[in-house]
């Protein structure tokens, strides 16, 4: 290849400007060298980058590692407490009169006791009339119901625990349920206290994330994090990108894992207080059987009620979190549930899959225009501290003492006006006095000309 002339710098400029790249005249070996060194440095910048931000992506894998087995322990002890609901319930069922095995029992005993004083042949033919010829004669008769009594006395009135080996009598029914359910409950008040503080430290993160992060939307790494951590979810309802508004139905649902030990609890209770009657068969006192069943039903209701509290509390964080991410899905109504399940029959058709396709874009990005800021109220207040501590009646005092301060400021300078947020400049204890500097950001019509 022939070589070509290079032009000289205008006068003034040095041959060699500082960031400027000259090619010499050279062949096409030597150009192929240099394009292939300037995609070996494009490809080091890269795996630069991806070196910095391989630490940040190992420190998000934990928070979600951390969490979805938080979580998890929640869910081992719900699982525990349903089966072991369901267990005490059946046992307590087969007690009942209007019980299957109560009433099967009561039909042979009263088909037997109407047969046995009639002739042999009689009989027989008595038993197969009444059973529609499921039983023969009433010697069949008179077995079945000897093995039923055998039955209800190691089946029903006193039967084995499933799993751990022992056998109580139906009676204590009551007792041992009350207490067992108390134990499960505080091991899964325990671990639903801690995965809601875990979930507040979690949410804190992708908060940060998102308030610092360039990206934004559904790519942010913010969105990424909160999903992650969403996935794991079995008995709250996190909004997401694919659902972003729950039904109120579907946040409290999950609830009735709590209720149902509760109920089944409240049912053995009120069954012995029923039959509390045949006490004095036993030479039992009413108060000695039923008091302790009815405080630890009182002991197991409150604590399913907090950990109720609980659950809900960690929805409205989910919540608050994702419409801090994604603010202009609040303004969205959720997807029909025959859109969302693609139910052929009665769901409503896009005409063509452009419009289906714009759909999706149009709320992906979906942005709220932010409200404008027309000044910044400078607030301080210094308060003096009672106690060793700062309570938490004394943080609200705080804020409402600097929010009384921006308004009382505002007032005086503005015709109208609202705050459209506040920062938090220093906040010193010096004990006991505590001093709190604010900027509170407003949007104001000024009363001084040319403001």
């Amino acid at each position: 290849m022939g070589g070509r002339a290079l032009k000289a710098p205008p006068d003034g400029e040095p041959a060699h400007a500082t960031g400027s790249l000259h090619i010499p005249p050279v062949g096409f070996s030597s150009a192929a060298t240099l394009l292939i060194c300037m995609d070996m440095t494009v490809a080091s910048s890269e795996l630069e980058i991806a070196a910095e931000s391989l630490p940040e992506h190992l420190e998000l894998n934990h928070y979600v590692e951390t969490y979805r087995r938080s979580a998890e322990r929640a869910r081992y002890v719900v699982v525990t407490l349903m089966v072991f609901s369901v267990v005490m319930l059946v046992a307590q069922w087969n007690t009942m009169e209007y019980s299957w095995s109560s009433k099967r029992y009561q039909s042979l005993t009263s088909l037997y006791d109407r047969a046995r004083g009639q002739p042999a042949g009689t009989a027989d033919k008595t038993v197969q009339t009444a059973t529609d010829g499921r039983y023969q004669s009433l010697h069949e008769v008179a077995a079945i119901l000897d093995e039923y009594r055998r039955l209800r006395v190691e089946r029903v009135s006193i039967f084995d625990v499933p799993g751990i080996g022992i056998a109580i009598d139906v009676n204590d029914l009551g007792l041992f349920s009350g207490v067992a359910n108390t134990l499960l409950f505080l091991l899964l008040l325990f671990a639903v206290m801690r995965e809601y503080e875990n979930l507040y430290l979690a949410l804190f993160k992708v908060r940060r994330l998102h308030d610092r992060g360039a990206v934004r939307g559904g790519e942010s790494t913010a969105n990424y994090l909160y999903h992650a951590l969403a996935m794991s979810q079995v008995f709250n309802a996190p909004p997401t990108l694919a659902q972003w508004r729950q039904s109120k139905t579907k946040r409290d649902i999950p609830h009735i894992v709590f209720v149902v030990p509760v109920l089944v609890q409240s049912y053995i209770v009120y069954s012995n207080y029923r039959t509390a009657s045949i006490l004095h068969w036993y030479r039992r006192a009413f108060v000695q059987e039923m008091l302790p069943q009815f405080v630890l039903l009182g002991i197991v209701a409150s604590l399913a009620m907090i950990a109720a509290i609980y659950a809900d509390a960690a929805n409205y964080r989910w919540r608050s979190a994702f419409l801090h991410l994604n603010p202009g899905l609040g303004r969205v109504a959720h997807i029909p549930w025959t859109t969302w399940v693609r139910l052929r029959i009665l769901r409503k058709r896009w005409p063509d899959y452009i419009q289906r396709r714009m759909w999706a874009q149009v709320v992906q990005r979906l942005e709220l225009t932010k409200e404008r800021v027309t000044g910044i109220v400078p607030v301080s207040h210094v308060r003096n501290i009672e106690g060793h501590d700062i309570t938490f009646a004394e943080i609200q005092a705080m804020c409402a003492t600097l929010k009384q301060h921006a308004e009382e400021i505002a007032d005086r300078e503005c015709d109208e006006y609202h705050f459209v947020r506040v920062s938090i400049k220093s906040s010193v204890l010096h004990h006991p006095i505590w001093t709190v500097t604010a900027d509170f950001h407003i949007n104001c019509t000024w009363k001084t000309a040319g403001r």
